[in-house]
């Protein structure tokens, strides 16, 4: 009898605590969810960087969902993840769900710094001594340039009278990254680099060649984090998008400077799309490339496509 009551009370003791037992193991690890939005329109470009005037890296159709990342301190763009990689995206054609309070803000400042500086708006030309820039960031950027030549004066501008900054000697192992590229007067092209040590500057495009190459992890490294934001956060390269000329005529010249006066070079029939690499201070012409190289067409007989806060303007060309 004992036995039997001692029994039932154990029996009773362990349907009691079930209930208490199933309680505890239910309960969920708390989760932060991940907000969303999803775009609002036909098609919608991601930018390789936040706003119109950079890159679009994938255009995305309407109604896709993608995951939010970081955003803009204005939140007026977000990033987000798309199927080739991180995008910027424009919050008026995406419709936001989820709760953005713990979406980490990325500065726009630390991204560009991390990366090669944009062309400059303006970049002076022979006339005076105007240097490329005398802040040592080192950027990143595949694009390389190798000595073919002995030797070569890195210089502060564009053309031979700004002055010597060092001198480089050819090194098949050596290779410098690639800022930019422009001309001077003469039409001798010149390609603005940098060189560890020493900053940036430019030197005779004729004397090096110019090779695309993937960074190896140290160079990555050393050259500003590979599309690393402060946060932690991957986010794509900053570039800026290209600006194109469309001829408007049946046919246009090429010329060799910035106004009819000059020879013509080439001509360009009409619906031929050329890239803008420069503007005269008076946006009348503006020089394009296309397989004749480098010259100027009046930009009456053009249509220009893209954003010209893109394309520098050029000074002491006349």
């Amino acid at each position: 009898m004992r036995m039997k009551r001692l029994l039932l009370s154990c029996l009773l003791l362990i349907l009691m605590s079930a209930p208490v037992m199933t309680a505890f193991a239910q309960i969920p690890v708390p989760q932060l969810v991940s907000p969303i939005v999803v775009v609002n329109t036909a098609a919608l470009n991601a930018r390789s960087g936040p706003g119109s005037q950079y890159t679009v890296i994938v255009t995305l159709p309407g109604g896709t969902e993608l995951p939010v990342l970081a955003s803009t301190a204005d939140r007026a763009w977000y990033l987000v993840a798309t199927p080739v990689g991180n995008a910027w995206v424009d919050i008026d054609f995406v419709i936001p769900r989820g709760d953005f309070t713990f979406v980490p803000v990325i500065r726009l400042q630390d991204i560009q710094a991390q990366f090669a500086a944009p062309t400059p708006r303006t970049i002076q030309m022979p006339t005076a001594r105007q240097p490329f820039g005398a802040a040592a960031v080192s950027p990143r950027s595949n694009r390389r340039a190798v000595l073919e030549v002995i030797s070569v004066d890195l210089r502060p501008g564009p053309f031979e009278a700004s002055g010597v900054i060092t001198t480089l000697f050819i090194d098949t192992n050596v290779d410098y990254a690639v800022l930019g590229e422009t001309y001077d007067s003469r039409l001798v092209e010149w390609v603005a680099i940098f060189v560890p040590g020493v900053g940036n500057g430019w030197i005779e495009k004729a004397k090096v060649r110019i090779i695309e190459r993937e960074l190896t992890s140290a160079e990555m490294a050393a050259e500003s984090g590979r599309g690393m934001s402060t946060s932690g956060i991957p986010v794509p390269q900053i570039e800026l998008a290209p600006v194109i000329a469309i001829v408007n005529t049946p046919f246009v010249n090429i010329r060799t400077g910035p106004g009819a006066q000059f020879s013509v070079i080439s001509v360009a029939s009409g619906g031929t799309a050329l890239n803008v690499v420069g503007l005269a201070p008076d946006q009348v012409w503006v020089l394009v490339e296309g397989t004749f190289g480098r010259g100027w067409v009046a930009s009456e007989f053009v249509l220009l496509r893209g954003n010209l806060n893109n394309v520098p303007t050029l000074t002491g060309i006349y």
